[in-house]
C-alpha cells in the first residue's frame, strides 16, 4: 500500500489490510503474546453489543447515505408468530430481503437515532462535521519515520478546511471527569498523537487539533465535544513510539517463529510484580 489518503476503502478490507493500527498499538502495549494471538494467528474476538452500537452510530452519523444499506431492525418481526408456517415464511422473507445488512432490535436501532439525533444537535458538531468540508471514514497510510513500519489510521471525520480531526466515541458517561479516566484506560491519547502524524504524513498537510465528540448511550443521551490538549498529545507520541518499538523487536521474533514454530511470544512478567493502586487516587 502507498502511503497516502485514500477515501473509498471498505471498512472490512481496511481492518485486513497491511499497515500497523491503534488497535494494533494497543495489542503490542499489552504484550507480544496478545498481539500474536489476534493478528498473526488471527484467532480474533467478537464484537460485543457495545462495539455493535458504536459501529452502527458512527455509520448513522458519519455515513448516513450507506446506514440503510448496511442497518436495518427487526420491530416488524414482532407482531409475527414464528410457530405458524406463515409466521416462518415472513421471518425467512424479512432475512432474504435484509440478506447482508447488520439486523439491530427495534430498541437498538431507535437507541442509535436518539443519539446520532443527540450528535448532530451540538452546535458545535453540526459545523464541524459539515461533508463540504473534509472526509468521513478515509484510509491514511504512511511510514513511520523512525522504523520505516507501514502505519495506517481511519480517521472518523478528517477536516481538509482546517487542521482538526474529530472522532466519535460513546459512552456511558460523557461527563469532563469519567471521559477523562476513559482517556487512559482506552489510550485515546495515543491515538491522538497517531492519527495526526498520520494524517499529516499521508496528506501532506499539518494537522494539530484532534477533537473528540463524546455521546452517551443512555438517556438524556449527553453529548460533549473534547480537545485533546498539547501535553496529552506530546505524552501519546512517546507512548506510540515505545509500541513500535515493540512491533521491530516482535517483527524479528516473527522471522524466528517462522522457522521455530515452538518459538514462545513474550507474555506477561513471569515475576512476581509489586503493583498499586493508580495515582490519581493518591
Amino acid at each position: 500500500m502507498k502511503p497516502g489518503i485514500y477515501a473509498n476503502i471498505p471498512i472490512d478490507q481496511y481492518h485486513s489490510g497491511p499497515g500497523i493500527s491503534k488497535s494494533q498499538l494497543d495489542l503490542i502495549n499489552t504484550s507480544e503474546l496478545h498481539y500474536a494471538e489476534q493478528v498473526i494467528l488471527k484467532r480474533r474476538t467478537a464484537p460485543t453489543p457495545s462495539m455493535i452500537l458504536g459501529s452502527a452510530v458512527h455509520c448513522a452519523v458519519l455515513e448516513p447515505h450507506l446506514f440503510e444499506t448496511q442497518y436495518c431492525h427487526d420491530g416488524e418481526l414482532d407482531s409475527i408468530n414464528g410457530r405458524t408456517t406463515e409466521g416462518k415464511k415472513l421471518k425467512e422473507q424479512f432475512y432474504q430481503i435484509n440478506a447482508g445488512k447488520i439486523v439491530l432490535s427495534y430498541d437498538q436501532f431507535s437507541k442509535v437515532m436518539m443519539i446520532r439525533n443527540s450528535i448532530l444537535s451540538h452546535p458545535k458538531v453540526k459545523h464541524l462535521l459539515k461533508p463540504s468540508e473534509g472526509l468521513a471514514e478515509s484510509s491514511a497510510y504512511w511510514e513511520n519515520r523512525e522504523t520505516g513500519l507501514l502505519c495506517r489510521c481511519r480517521p472518523d471525520f478528517l477536516r481538509t478546511a482546517d487542521d482538526i480531526i474529530l472522532d466519535v466515541k460513546t459512552t456511558t458517561d460523557a461527563s469532563v471527569d469519567e471521559f477523562t479516566r476513559q482517556l487512559g484506560s482506552y489510550r485515546y491519547h495515543v491515538q491522538g498523537a497517531f492519527y495526526l502524524e498520520g494524517a499529516s504524513l499521508a496528506t501532506g498537510n499539518q494537522y494539530n487539533h484532534f477533537l473528540f465528540i463524546a455521546a452517551e448511550t443512555k438517556p438524556p443521551y449527553g453529548v460533549a465535544v473534547y480537545r485533546l490538549n498539547d501535553a496529552a498529545i506530546e505524552k501519546g507520541r512517546e507512548v506510540y513510539k515505545k509500541d513500535l518499538e515493540k512491533f521491530v523487536k516482535a517483527q524479528e521474533r516473527l522471522e524466528r517463529f517462522k522457522i521455530n514454530p515452538s518459538e514462545q511470544w513474550l507474555g506477561f512478567s513471569e515475576e512476581i510484580e509489586d503493583i498499586s493502586i493508580p495515582g490519581y487516587l493518591f
